[in-house]
Formats: C-alpha cells, structure tokens, sequence
C-alpha cells in the first residue's frame, strides 16, 4: 500500500472521495459548501503545512491541518467499498506517513457524539479518547458534542 500527498493532478480521485454521498454528510454538515459546489482545488493547492493524503486505490483521502508545529489535526475519508479493514490499513498508514516526513509527533482528530462508528474507527487505527468538547458540533439547528481522539508518535 502507498500513500502519497495529493497534488492536483489528484483533484478528480480527491474529489470523488470527498463529495461521495456516503463521505460528504460526515463531513460537511451545518453551515457547509453544498456538496454540488465543492472542491478540493484550494485545499490540494495550499500545499503544506496542510497535507492532503490519498492512498494508492483512490478511495481514502486524509487532510490534516497544523494546530501547532507538532501537532496536526486529521479529517479521514473513505469510500463505503474500503471501509473497515483495508481502511484501517489506510489510515495506519497515513498517520505513519506523517510521523515519517514531517514533523508531526501527535495528531488529533474530533468525531461527533453523533458518529459512533467514526470514533470506533479512530480507535481501531491507534487513536486514544483523549476528551470532550461540550456543544461543538452543530447537525440540523442542534449542537452535539465532540469527542476528541489522538495518537502521538511516541506511544
């Protein structure tokens, strides 16, 4: 399995990954671009410090964000036909991929109280409960709670 960073001669595979109907809805929700006028094309374009990852079957797209200059924030995607192992591959992969070439020693991810599968999936790739945000997460004019995930490069 490869990971690569995306660049845009990616923005098909990345888009098509992001704006997949399964993907968008856990994604983008209240007070989001409509899925019909989303793009990748300034996230890819930014380049670093923000990495867009894509694996080499163009079904997982990772975008991680910098907090700090240690500490990125990741956002996973996977497409329905790769989820649950493979995807747990994937994202292992990635969080490695970061740990190796730059110089991220912790990421953290936030899954909504809402999602149970994404934190179950979070947990599956090494990802630890680390806490809780209270009413972060607005879905359909209410707001939820956001659980948050990490893993460090350092155990």
């Amino acid at each position: 399995m490869m990971i690569r960073e995306a660049t845009l001669s990616d923005l098909g595979a990345v888009n098509h990954v992001l704006k997949h109907p399964a993907v968008y809805p856990q994604t983008m929700f209240d007070g989001k671009t409509p899925r019909e006028k989303f793009t990748a094309y300034g996230i890819i374009k930014q380049g670093p410090p923000v990495y867009t990852l894509i694996d080499d079957s163009d079904s997982f797209v990772a975008i991680l964000i910098p907090e700090n200059s240690i500490m990125w924030i990741a956002h996973d995607n996977a497409l329905p036909e790769i989820r649950g192992k493979k995807a747990i591959r994937i994202c292992k992969a990635m969080v490695q991929w970061m740990f190796d070439n730059t110089p991220c020693k912790k990421i953290i991810g936030y899954t909504p109280e809402t999602n149970k599968p994404a934190r179950l999936f979070a947990q599956l790739c090494g990802f630890k409960l680390e806490g809780r945000i209270k009413k972060a997460f607005p879905l359909n004019g209410e707001l939820y709670d956001l659980h948050v995930v990490g893993i460090c490069k350092e155990g």
